[in-house]
């Protein structure tokens, strides 16, 4: 599928563009305006699970607990992009994977993919704000992440 996309760069060069580390992500308006809700931070995740956990500081191995809630959020994406053309793992990963890497550059990019993006970009941020620190801090005040 050929045409011109945003600032008149073809599709097939977008994803690398998009992706590579260099490059910067302009978020396109149409869509991000329907994406109110921000993706939170990992680390901003974390702690929030470990301030409502009241557990004691030191006890809790908040590195292992970061790991975690970044790889739950890794194999969301990767399951949300199973079978699709329009955005895919690989984009994501490299995108996870640039060094200037925050939610916001995440949310730039999904607002380029259209209707799709904007689904995805309200899964995740749903996923972050509600469902994975649901489930991890009853394994966090289980002591399932207590240092060993």
């Amino acid at each position: 599928m050929s045409g011109t996309v945003g600032g008149g760069q073809h599709r097939g060069a977008r994803s690398e563009l998009h992706t590579s580390a260099e490059a910067s992500i302009e978020p396109d308006s149409r869509w991000a305006q329907y994406m109110p809700s921000a993706i939170p931070e990992c680390s901003e995740v974390r702690d929030d699970i470990l301030a409502q956990s009241g557990r004691d500081i030191g006890v809790v191995d908040e590195e292992w607990l970061l790991t975690v809630v970044r790889t739950v959020l890794q194999e969301k994406l990767r399951e949300t992009t199973i079978g699709r053309v329009d955005v895919t793992w690989d984009e994501i990963r490299s995108l996870l994977a640039r060094p200037d890497y925050d939610p916001r550059l995440l949310s730039k990019f999904l607002s380029t993919k259209g209707a799709v993006g904007v689904a995805i970009n309200d899964k995740i941020s749903a996923l972050l704000s509600v469902h994975i620190p649901a489930a991890l801090l009853l394994r966090v005040r289980a002591g399932d992440f207590d240092i060993r």
